[in-house]
This record gives structure tokens, sequence and C-alpha cells, in this order.
């Protein structure tokens, strides 16, 4: 027996297409986060890996998404940042700017955002 309804519209979700372009992102972010924890960083593999995969995932869904995962990030870097001040440890700006750049690149990991020549 058939799935589909005649007459009803079907969308179809492309599950391994997706995957793959999560799992890049969690790479990515793994990669950059174990370099961060390999010099003795405070925010590291798992914090980096969260962030790229949650700018992927924000990516995934749409702009506004983006957007709203780009802004909670920078949420949390001020949060990080008012922490450590009140340690009397100074900002943590190469750890902020890392997270903000880490989630941007995973952002573009999204169905549809392939490189392409331009045509002319």
């Amino acid at each position: 027996m058939s799935d589909h309804l005649p007459g009803l519209p079907t969308a179809q979700w492309p599950y391994l297409e997706i995957l793959v372009r999560l799992a890049l992102s969690l790479a990515l972010g793994l990669l950059i986060g174990l370099e961060r924890e390999r010099r003795g960083k405070e925010a590291g593999l798992r914090t980096f890996g969260f962030i790229c995969l949650l700018g992927a995932l924000g990516g995934s869904l749409g702009t506004a998404f983006s957007l709203l995962v780009l802004g909670l990030v920078g949420l949390l870097v001020v949060f990080l940042n008012i922490q450590t001040l009140r340690a009397d440890e100074g900002t943590e700006l190469t750890t902020s700017a890392a997270m903000l750049v880490t989630c941007m690149a995973g952002i573009p990991v999204r169905p549809g955002a392939t490189p392409s020549r331009r045509r002319r």
C-alpha cells in the first residue's frame, strides 16, 4: 500500500544529504576545538563542535534561524566574557572571535550552498 494519498502534496527530506552536511560541520568544529584544546584554551573540543553544529542546524532551517543562532552564540560570548571579567581573568577576545567565526563557518553547510561558477 502506498503512503501517498492522491491529490495531497508530499515532502521528502533529504536525510542522507543533511546528515552528511551536519557531520561535516561537526568535524569542522571538532577540529577547531581540538586545536584550541591542545593549546590549553578554556573552550575546546565539545564547545566548538557544538557551536559549529548549531550553526549548521540554523543554516539548514533558513536565514531567520541562521540569524537567531548567530545571535544566541553572540549572547553566549557575552556571558563568557562577563564570567571571566568577574573572575578577574580579563576578556577572552580570541575565544569570543573564534566562537563567532566557527558558528558562521557552520551556517553555509546547508543544502543548496554548494560553490558554483558564475555564468557570463
